[in-house]
């Protein structure tokens, strides 16, 4: 019986999947802990917990998976005291369909030209 329990419990908790908010935080401590790793003189702050940006977005529960577990890595390509991190690709796939602000749009229509004016006279 209680291994039954047990295992209900894990699968309930698996079927709930990661929340936006859990990511946030997740994400938030696994950066600032790259950045330990990475370059420990930068002071690592995560926010102030503004959902303004994603609140229009599509949230990607199995990109947010992959982007927490992915590998991180260190930039150091502008040199020593600039090293920062770049996290996966996949991270930039988590926040999709952002209210307009991502992808691209049709193009609108082409407006007629004008009339050329007359040329003035040359002076002598």
């Amino acid at each position: 019986m209680k291994n039954k329990l047990i295992l209900s419990s894990v699968l309930v908790l698996a079927a709930c999947g990661l929340s936006e908010d859990k990511f946030a935080e997740k994400f938030g401590e696994k950066l600032c802990a790259e950045y330990e790793t990475c370059n420990p003189d930068i002071t690592c702050e995560t926010g102030d917990d503004d959902d303004s940006a994603t609140a229009d977005c599509t949230f990607d529960k199995k990109a947010a998976k992959e982007c927490l577990d992915g590998t991180y890595e260190c930039d150091d390509s502008f040199g020593e005291g600039f090293e920062f991190v770049m996290p996966p690709a996949v991270c930039g796939d988590v926040y999709t369909d952002c209210g307009g602000t991502t992808g691209t749009g049709t193009t609108g229509t082409t407006g007629t030209t004008g009339t050329t004016g007359t040329t003035g006279t040359t002076g002598t």
